[in-house]
């Protein structure tokens, strides 16, 4: 797997631990440990001394996660002497000291880590991000298992990626809190690295922790193939003939129809009218421009003989009511069957996303001079 998957020794079988550590030893790469100090959050959970007894029974580099109020040198010293390999700090407790931490984690060869709550910007990391080894974002409140997933953390991890990309540095970003197959696609496409998983993606899957183990490898694995292949699903849902690089339009509506031209002539459809319509209805719900100067319109109709992506540069920027404000640029249309089942348009305009929030991406849109770049460029992976 190019994710590395890192069991939260918190949900473990305390009564059974050495048993579980040797199955989990086959297939993890990290262990998380959550310590937790009841002021940081309104629970406790493991310590120190249980880093250095596990160490004793595996090799796999563990990540103390340091629930803690009042973090001092000595604990960041105890927690390296017991094992630890990583070391995740929260931003707001450890601004004062943080130089001194990470000069002294250098010195004992552990990772500098800190991590960010739901309701916490990335902005507060910035001033010392080129340090950070692992970034990790919290996808629930801290402390406490069994929580819902936050939605809001998907955008977060998007933007620490493409944060990370575009200044050169070099930290691994982790996710931990309801990390299961229900969230393990977006979450790799948004950019995790890391997946930390307890109750849910792994000690829940069975009773058994070797059939619980396979279960959610297994589950990774699929999520992750899904996402790789991307280029080959490009290659069959676009072609040049559904690309414009010179749309006349004027307004939304016209860039719409303009577009389905497009997809009408590529033999995509096989009633114009009807899903134009169709598009129509659905931008009348709630707009689809999306920002950076983009609007994904789509429609689902009987008329779609198969799943379609059309791409349209406008020659003059139009009004699209779009979610920053900004006026469109660029159109991408999708055309899906009605026959499909579930939400593969949002599979579609998720991919899309990934590659759409890079500034490098759309510069490229912007200056494409053929529609085969165009295609080229949708289909390689980012």
């Amino acid at each position: 797997m190019k994710v590395k998957l890192s069991p939260s020794l918190m949900c473990i079988d305390l009564l059974n631990i050495e048993n579980e550590i040797k199955i989990l030893n086959m297939k993890a790469n990290e262990y998380h440990v959550d310590i937790i100090d009841w002021h940081y959050c309104k629970n406790m959970s493991l310590a120190p001394c249980f880093m250095e007894q596990i160490s004793k029974i595996t090799d796999i580099p563990m990540d103390a996660h340091l629930y803690v109020d009042n973090i001092d040198m000595d604990l960041i010293e105890l927690c390296c002497q017991s094992g630890a390999k990583i070391l995740t700090m929260p931003p707001e407790i450890i601004e004062k000291q943080v130089y001194r931490m990470k000069r002294y984690l250098d010195s004992q060869n552990v990772q500098f880590g800190v991590f960010i709550n739901p309701a916490v910007s990335l902005e507060i990391i910035k001033p010392y991000a080129h340090i950070i080894d692992r970034l990790l974002i919290m996808s629930v409140d801290p402390g406490f298992a069994g929580q819902p997933f936050v939605e809001a953390t998907l955008k977060k991890i998007a933007e620490a990626k493409q944060y990370r990309e575009e200044n050169h540095y070099h930290y691994s970003i982790a996710v931990d809190g309801c990390c299961n197959e229900n969230y393990y696609k977006q979450l790799y496409e948004a950019g995790v690295d890391v997946f930390i998983v307890g109750t849910s993606g792994l000690f829940g899957k069975n009773t058994d922790t070797k059939k619980a183990l396979d279960i959610a490898v297994s589950n990774i694995e699929l999520a992750t193939r899904q996402c790789e292949k991307w280029g080959i699903i490009m290659s069959c849902i676009m072609n040049e003939e559904l690309v414009n690089l010179h749309m006349k339009a004027k307004t939304k509506e016209e860039a719409i129809k303009e577009l389905a031209r497009n997809v009408e002539s590529a033999k995509r459809i096989e009633n114009y009218e009807e899903y134009v319509v169709s598009v129509f209805e659905r931008e009348n719900m709630t707009s689809t421009g999306i920002g950076f100067k983009i609007a994904i319109p789509h429609g689902k109709s009987s008329t779609v003989k198969s799943s379609t992506v059309a791409f349209g540069r406008l020659e003059e920027d139009i009004a699209w009511e779009s979610l920053d404000g900004d006026d469109v640029r660029f159109v991408f249309l999708l055309a899906i069957p009605e026959s499909c089942q579930g939400d593969e348009h949002l599979r579609i305009i998720a991919q899309l996303s990934r590659k759409l929030i890079h500034e490098e991406f759309r510069q490229k849109l912007a200056t494409a001079k053929d529609p085969k770049d165009v295609v080229t460029l949708l289909e390689d992976q980012i």
